[in-house]
This record gives C-alpha cells, sequence and structure tokens, in this order.
C-alpha cells in the first residue's frame, strides 16, 4: 500500500511544561471532550468516575455495519502510541 504524501505547511507546536495547560488539557480529555469515551476501557472509565487517572490506550470495539472499528492507543508510548 502506498500512502499519499501533501506538502502542507504545519504549525510549530511544542508541548507545554506550564501546569496550568496541563490541568486544562487533563480538563477538557476527561471532561468535554470526551476522549476517555473511547480511548479508555470500560474498566478505566470506572476508575475515572473514582476521581481516578486513567490511561488513553484505545482498544474499545467499535460494532458498525460497516466492520470493526478499535480505537486507537493515543498515548505518548513510542512503541504502542503516538509517541512514536
Amino acid at each position: 500500500m502506498q500512502y499519499k504524501t501533501y506538502d502542507a505547511p504545519c504549525p510549530d507546536i511544542h508541548a507545554s511544561k506550564d501546569s496550568a495547560v496541563i490541568a486544562r488539557g487533563k480538563y477538557l480529555v476527561t471532561g468535554p471532550a470526551h476522549c476517555t469515551s473511547c480511548h479508555s476501557s470500560p474498566e478505566q472509565l470506572s476508575l475515572l468516575s473514582q476521581g481516578k487517572d486513567v490511561t488513553l490506550k484505545g482498544g474499545f470495539l467499535f460494532k458498525l455495519p460497516i466492520g470493526k472499528l478499535t480505537t486507537p492507543n493515543i498515548t505518548s508510548d513510542s512503541a504502542t502510541g503516538m509517541g512514536g
């Protein structure tokens, strides 16, 4: 399989070390953005409801008419997530 490539300007983005920015991101991921709904397991979601941290390692299975789709790992892990 050959992937298409595009020449597009990308912004110069860097991870912030500002604790307020990190806290806002965590709030969004675990709250209104609902990232944990698909990128965590049901077991992890029960931890979230207890106020504990959860991982975003994916694996949630959607059984759809077009087939079965599994959500990806969106952690920073370089071997299995987006860190690579």
